[in-house]
């Protein structure tokens, strides 16, 4: 988000799809896996969703 908010869009976009890969990968899943501390996946999944809504779905 501080990528797009510089100005540097395709960094943004860039960035973005390696955090999304990351949280498909390495996250635990709600109803799946054991979440251990909802909160943190509270947080990511929150910060997810804000930075998929300001840099786009393109990044997906």
């Amino acid at each position: 988000m501080a990528h797009h908010r510089a100005g540097r869009s395709a960094d943004a976009q860039q960035w973005l799809k390696r955090g999304l890969e990351r949280i498909n990968t390495q996250v635990p899943h709600a109803g799946v896996d054991d979440l251990e501390s909802p909160e943190n996946y509270l947080v990511c999944q929150i910060l997810r969703r804000e930075a998929v809504a300001l840099i786009g779905e393109g990044a997906k």
